[in-house]
């Protein structure tokens, strides 16, 4: 799962990068829009895999070591998630911008 985090942190650089370029006045929608999408699909795949991960460790007894690295990882995908509403409220301040509509 590791290295699914470490996927998600880069789509997410690669979002701020374009909003920044959008913000910029280039026009950087279809990258934004290409990455959010890309983000919702891993999310969505990602969080499934983690809600049966914890359907397991309820089932089973688990050592303390899981129960920290769980909590761990837990604690990466709601920054990673925090991130991004962060990016969409920006985009959202974006396209109300008076020169976005002109």
């Amino acid at each position: 799962m590791l290295i699914e985090h470490e996927f998600s942190r880069r789509i997410a650089i690669q979002i701020k990068k374009h909003v920044k370029r959008w913000k910029n006045g280039e026009d950087a929608r279809e990258p934004v829009a290409r990455f959010l999408k890309t983000y919702s699909t891993y999310l969505m795949d990602h969080m499934k895999k983690e809600e049966n991960f914890f359907d397991k460790a309820e089932a089973e007894i688990i050592s303390k070591e899981e129960e920290l690295e769980m909590y761990e990882q837990f604690k990466t995908v709601m920054t990673v998630t925090k991130k991004m509403e962060d990016m969409i409220k920006e985009i959202d301040y974006l396209e109300n911008q008076d020169w976005v509509r002109n």
